[in-house]
């Protein structure tokens, strides 16, 4: 996956929580920082809404995403 893609999923989780401040996240990460699949990408949010990973689903096609834990999302080509 190319970050430009895993770009529109991250618009999307901003997208979902219009009225949070985004100073602290969420944030856009390489695979080697969860270290996940080469090309797979994640999003981290400690100061989020709570358990928001679980609750995200995307509409961005050919993109499946996987919560890792409540504050990181997995983002992977479908």
């Amino acid at each position: 996956m190319n970050r430009k893609t895993a770009e529109k999923v991250l618009a999307e989780v901003k997208g979902q929580y219009p009225s949070y401040d985004f100073t602290d996240g969420p944030n856009l990460r390489d695979a080697d920082h969860e270290e996940l699949s080469e090309g797979s990408w994640s999003i981290d949010w400690e100061m989020g809404p709570e358990d928001w990973a679980y609750r995200f689903t995307t509409k961005v096609p050919g993109v499946f995403v996987e919560p890792i834990m409540s504050f990181v999302l997995g983002v992977f080509d479908a």
